[in-house]
């Protein structure tokens, strides 16, 4: 389940949009975006996926010097889980394995200003490098998602989330904590 912080409204229900990400309810499509279970539709451009799945560059902190080009890439399957269980409930997806394109924290964030998505769950799964090394990825990709792409909402997932999600609210400025699996 998912844990919410008390933000400002950026949109009409920040709380129904994860439900919804996660097949609670189906988008209802109107005229300037998408909206969840709401009968307002939203306001700007139109959103262009429902989720973007993060899983954010590692490599450098996991690996060193050996990253540059000795070190293997993880293959984000917890988030290919998801995006499939995502996709079958009729969301739109996207996934941004920003360690496959060995991209900074502030690239990865530009891509998600770029897709303008209305949940962005970035990961701490990793099978290779640890979740607590992930977490100072995460970390560092949320901040940088703060600065590029100010009105997302972003959920982060994990053994870190689930074992202290009031902390991914508080120190990180998560709006949502993914509790368990």
């Amino acid at each position: 389940h998912a844990i919410g912080a008390t933000v400002p409204q950026r949109r009409h229900s920040p709380r129904a949009d994860l439900a919804a990400a996660f097949g609670a309810a189906a988008p209802r499509r109107g005229r300037e975006g998408l909206c969840y279970g709401c009968a307002v539709t939203n306001t700007g451009p139109a959103r262009s996926v429902d989720l973007l799945l993060v899983f954010p560059n590692n490599r450098p902190r996991a690996y060193g010097a050996l990253a540059r080009f000795a070190a293997a890439v993880s293959v984000p399957v917890q988030l290919g889980l998801t995006a499939s269980y995502c996709r079958d409930a009729g969301l739109s997806v996207a996934v941004l394995d920003a360690e496959a394109e060995n991209l900074d924290p502030q690239q990865t964030a530009q891509r998600v200003a770029k897709l303008r998505p209305t949940l962005a769950l970035l990961s701490t799964d990793s099978l290779n490098s640890g979740d607590v090394t992930k977490m100072a990825a995460t970390s560092d990709v949320l901040r940088a998602v703060r600065e590029a792409a100010p009105d997302t909402l972003v959920a982060v997932e994990g053994v870190v989330p689930s074992a202290y999600p009031e902390r991914m609210l508080r120190q990180e400025a998560a709006d949502f904590a993914i509790v368990g699996e």
